[in-house]
């Protein structure tokens, strides 16, 4: 084979590169066609009352098919759309509000408020632009009138405050009710707070009734108990072990003194002793007295307590309804919603 000639092959020029393959060309977008208006529709939206907001519901509406929407459609219907805050009351406490969201469909000449359908809507699903080729539902002829739209609105909030009604705890001794969001624990333990002070008050009242009472017994016992001590004090000088050279065995024994004054003697110390007994039994009935008092304040004490426990326990729920007062409507307007 030939010698390769190396300082020529480096003087070689390099291969081009392969041309780069071309780029696609651009696809044009799906376009949708405008839908087709038929007998009861229209291109162009039906007239609606001045000053009714109007929107149109967004297909990304998670509730739309809830009430008979489809999403993406093209052929359109009137619907009335509500926000209504409820605010359940008793007297002058809140115990419980709502917020209200329904969508009725599809409009009539007489709209029945029973028929709205409750949904969970949000303003992001409320749109101001219509779909693009949409076509539109005939609305009643008195949709035209804002008297219409009034009355529809009037007649839901009499449907709202005819028919709703919240569930609340309630304890009728303390003529207390649970705070929105309260659990019955929460509201239990608040009920004990509150008969705290109740409470209070009669066993202030049952404490000085018996304290007078208490305070008379434990001064006569403390007197009872000193008298009988004294006498026994006094006994025991006189006709204990320290004095037997006066007492009737001394004499006795002793064989000094006669009958008679023995006799006498015999009789003072057995009066002495008796004397000596009362007392110890007075000091006794005294003690006993003490003691019972305290047992009936002791007792009577837990008997309040119990009985206000029990007041503070006795939850049961309260049926609130609805005042026209006690609604306010918030949002109300006419919503396009996209049915095929």
């Amino acid at each position: 084979a030939a010698p390769v000639d190396a300082a020529a092959a480096a003087a070689a020029p390099a291969a081009a590169p392969p041309p780069a393959p071309a780029a696609p060309a651009p696809v044009s977008p799906l376009t949708v066609p405008p839908a087709t208006a038929g007998a009861d529709e229209s291109p162009v939206m039906p007239t609606i009352a001045s000053g009714v907001p109007v929107a149109y519901v967004d297909p990304a509406a998670p509730w739309l098919p809830s009430v008979g929407g489809v999403s993406g459609g093209l052929h359109l219907r009137a619907a009335a759309v509500a926000r209504v805050d409820l605010t359940y009351d008793e007297g002058t406490d809140v115990v419980a509000t709502e917020e209200f969201e329904a969508v009725l469909m599809p409009l009539t000449q007489v709209p029945d408020p029973r028929q709205f359908v409750a949904v969970d809507y949000d303003d992001r699903d409320l749109v101001t632009t219509p779909p693009s080729g949409a076509v539109y539902g005939l609305v009643p002829s008195e949709a035209k009138a804002k008297t219409y739209w009034n009355a529809m609105q009037k007649a839901l909030v009499d449907e709202l405050v005819r028919s709703r009604t919240t569930e609340v705890l309630a304890n009728v001794d303390l003529k207390a009710m649970a705070r929105p969001g309260e659990t019955r624990e929460q509201f239990v333990a608040r009920c004990h707070t509150l008969v705290d002070s109740a409470a209070d008050k009669e066993l202030t009242t049952l404490r000085s009734k018996y304290e007078t009472k208490l305070t008379s017994a434990r001064v006569k016992l403390s007197d009872a108990q000193i008298n009988a001590q004294v006498l026994e004090q006094e006994y025991d000088a006189n006709y204990g072990l320290a004095a037997t050279g006066i007492s009737v065995l001394g004499g006795l024994l002793g064989g000094r003194r006669s009958r008679s004054s023995m006799a006498s003697q015999a009789k003072k110390q057995s009066a002495a002793n008796a004397k000596v007994g009362a007392a110890q039994t007075k000091a006794t009935a005294m003690q006993q007295a003490v003691a019972e008092l305290e047992a009936d304040l002791q007792r009577e004490l837990l008997e309040v307590d119990a009985r206000w426990n029990a007041k503070a326990e006795n939850v049961t729920t309260k049926s609130i309804p609805l005042e026209k007062a006690d609604v306010v409507v918030r949002d109300f307007r006419l919503v396009w919603v996209p049915v095929a």
